[in-house]
């Protein structure tokens, strides 16, 4: 019998949840619903993991494992909703391992079942070693992931990337392959591609995609809404800043400006390419910058420190034998963005929404710490548009939780204007 969250007295709350399914199928064809064994469960998505994976806490009297012989070999069918709601979490994973088996005084057996999507597993049992000539990365990616790894096309989103290319996909694994020409995508107005998995299958899409899609929900800092279940249910129980900035990190990795070298064996010469964030101020979540131009004392910003994040590379974009690399349109742009989106981040728990899905924007309301009533000042600053960039749907007891990691490139209200006209300024940055 499938588990079923409830309050006490029998309400809907924000957090309640029903297990439909936890059903084992072994590869000689038993299955068992183990749905009332299971102590937590968790499943994770992430925009940069190319699959879902999860595990289960189960408390078993009947010895699951050996009597179903269970070895790796097996499925778990895992069918998760909220009450009335019937737009369920509902997908086949591999189990692929067994750990922290603890034998009770009680007779009862604990262990943990790790599971993750199929191909996983199938991944690293194939090997990409084939040329691509004249092809754009985008159909490269669905060669790949439709013929070699039989993903179903129902379950697969490939958005048209441009350029065509020459490449020979070094003898890797398939999942390794896609990431590796994912990174190499590039289209007009388009600063980074991501291959990831979320509810609803594969996606290869683009940041700029992801960015302008409607936003998924509001979410709150605040005092509880009372009994309104759905307020409730868009404010955070746990809201932290993992970083809130970080020039070090953000100039080495491009965040604010970045050069690319690019050496041509062919003619015996070198091309740079120089990129800053200002290029990309039309494609950002909110509506401004991460930071102000100020100068320091060597007369540089932020976005004039182009040697900060130095790549470089060696083409044959000369030969007319080959199709170009095209290096200046994908490496620089997929370094500022990936830099940009470094800067931000923090991570929030709501009650449990089996809709979420990495990549979705949401726009998050935090007020000012000083803020005393209800009418509370919004921290301008810090509120606006994120990008989900991982989650984790968490099921213990009666309780269903969402974590979910965001981030963003941009702030909604403009940094103040940078001063250098004052002497204490001035002496601090050892101008004086």
């Amino acid at each position: 019998m499938a588990k079923e969250s409830t309050s006490e007295r029998g309400e809907q709350s924000a957090s309640d949840y029903s297990l439909r399914s936890f059903e084992i199928l072994t590869s000689d064809g038993q299955s068992v619903d183990i749905s009332t064994m299971i102590v937590e469960m968790n499943i994770y998505e992430d925009l940069f993991s190319a699959t879902i994976s999860g595990e289960a806490l189960i408390s078993d009297a009947l010895d699951i494992v050996s009597v179903f012989s269970i070895h790796g070999n097996e499925f778990v069918k895992i069918i998760v909703d909220k009450p009335t709601l019937n737009e369920p979490i509902e997908k086949t994973f591999r189990i692929y391992k067994i750990t922290n088996k603890l034998y009770d005084q009680s007779s009862m057996l604990n262990y943990s079942i790790h599971f993750a999507s199929e191909e996983t597993i199938l991944a690293p049992s194939i090997r990409v070693s084939k040329s691509y000539r004249g092809m754009k990365i985008s159909d490269m990616v669905s060669d790949i992931a439709k013929n070699l790894m039989k993903i179903n096309s129902n379950k697969l989103f490939i958005e048209d990337s441009e350029g065509v290319f020459d490449i020979i996909v070094p003898n890797m694994d398939p999942l390794q392959a896609i990431h590796w020409l994912t990174i190499r995508a590039y289209a007009k107005n388009k600063s980074a591609f991501f291959f990831y998995e979320d509810r609803d299958g594969f996606k290869f899409i683009s940041y700029e995609s992801l960015a302008k899609a409607q936003t998924y929900n509001k979410y709150y800092k605040s005092l509880k809404f009372g009994d309104d279940n759905i307020k409730n249910a868009k404010t955070f129980n746990f809201l932290s800043g993992i970083q809130d900035f970080d020039v070090m990190k953000g100039t080495r990795y491009g965040a604010y400006a970045s050069a690319l070298m690019r050496f041509d064996m062919v003619n015996r010469k070198f091309d740079a390419t120089m990129y800053n964030t200002y290029q990309f101020s039309d494609r950002l979540l909110n509506k401004n910058l991460i930071a102000n131009k100020a100068k320091n004392r060597l007369g540089y910003s932020l976005y004039d420190s182009y040697l900060s994040s130095l790549k470089y590379v060696i083409t044959n974009d000369s030969d007319p034998n080959v199709n170009p690399m095209n290096f200046q349109y994908w490496m620089g742009p997929t370094i500022a963005k990936l830099g940009q989106l470094t800067n931000y981040k923090m991570v929030g728990t709501i009650p449990g929404d089996v809709l979420l899905k990495v990549g979705s924007i949401i726009e998050v309301e935090i007020p000012n710490i000083t803020s005393q009533d209800k009418a509370y000042d919004i921290n301008k600053f810090r509120s606006g548009k994120y990008m989900i960039s991982s989650l984790n749907h968490k099921f213990v007891g009666r309780l269903y939780t969402t974590t979910m990691e965001f981030m963003t490139d941009s702030v909604n209200s403009a940094i103040p204007t940078e001063q250098n006209n004052t002497q204490e300024l001035n002496e601090a940055k050892g101008m004086l």
